[in-house]
């Protein structure tokens, strides 16, 4: 995802705890996060609680944290044996914030099945979506194109992205379908490498 990120004095200067305090539904890092599982801990003076990425981005640019608080520590989980994973968008220019992304990791089992599937998407909404719903209907089943048209469409038809002036609500659900297949079939060419 971070070759994705705005351009190099972004990259250079921007930080992942602050892109995710900031939370902006087409940045990156949150979907990372919520793809991955990452787990945040939110301290202040009155102590200190972990709160799953998931639950951490709220709404359109606000988080679980208190007034208090500040993020201090991500953890992502090591990725499972037999993995892969993928991150791919579309913006309208290198660097632009994403009209759509998708952070995808996917795990598989000794007979091939796959064993856990874990995707989110940015751009999509007022926070990242979190497809982990419907990728539980893919664990013990065998991966592949069709497979993952299906599930592109399931999720498609899940998210309610709104028309803005860069693109319309029905071409982020399209080109969600389309992104959700292509970082799986990447995320799969990983995982059987």
């Amino acid at each position: 995802a971070a070759p994705n990120i705005g351009h190099a004095v972004i990259r250079n200067r921007g930080t992942i705890g602050g892109s995710l305090s900031h939370a902006d539904p087409a940045a990156e890092w949150p979907v990372v996060a919520v793809a991955l599982g990452a787990t945040l801990l939110l301290r202040s003076a009155q102590g200190e609680r972990r709160v799953a990425a998931k639950e951490f981005f709220v709404a359109l640019m606000t988080t679980a944290l208190a007034p208090e608080e500040i993020l201090v520590e991500i953890r992502f989980p090591a990725a499972p044996a037999r993995s892969g994973s993928a991150f791919l968008e579309v913006s309208r220019r290198q660097g632009d914030f994403a009209l759509v992304s998708v952070g995808a990791q996917l795990a598989l089992a000794a007979d091939g099945t796959v064993a856990d599937l874990r995707i989110a998407l940015g751009g999509v909404g007022a926070k990242p979506f979190d497809a982990g719903a419907e990728a539980k209907g893919l664990t013990g089943a065998k991966p592949g194109p069709r497979a993952f048209d299906d599930l592109g469409a399931r999720i498609a038809a899940r998210l309610e992205p709104n028309d803005d002036l860069h693109a319309s609500a029905a071409y982020r659900k399209e080109v969600a379908a389309v992104l959700v297949r292509r970082a799986l079939d990447a995320a799969l060419a990983r995982a059987q490498a």
